[in-house]
């Protein structure tokens, strides 16, 4: 299953949230919400 996800005005840089969203890329559902 494919999945996008998309978040407007947030003040967070695309950088950092790549790198979050990187780590938990391919995990399980409980895994990643344990990571973070």
């Amino acid at each position: 299953m494919q999945v996008t996800a998309s978040l407007r005005y947030a003040r967070i840089s695309p950088q950092k949230c790549r790198l979050v969203a990187d780590q938990i890329r391919g995990q399980s559902v409980s895994n990643a919400l344990r990571t973070l």
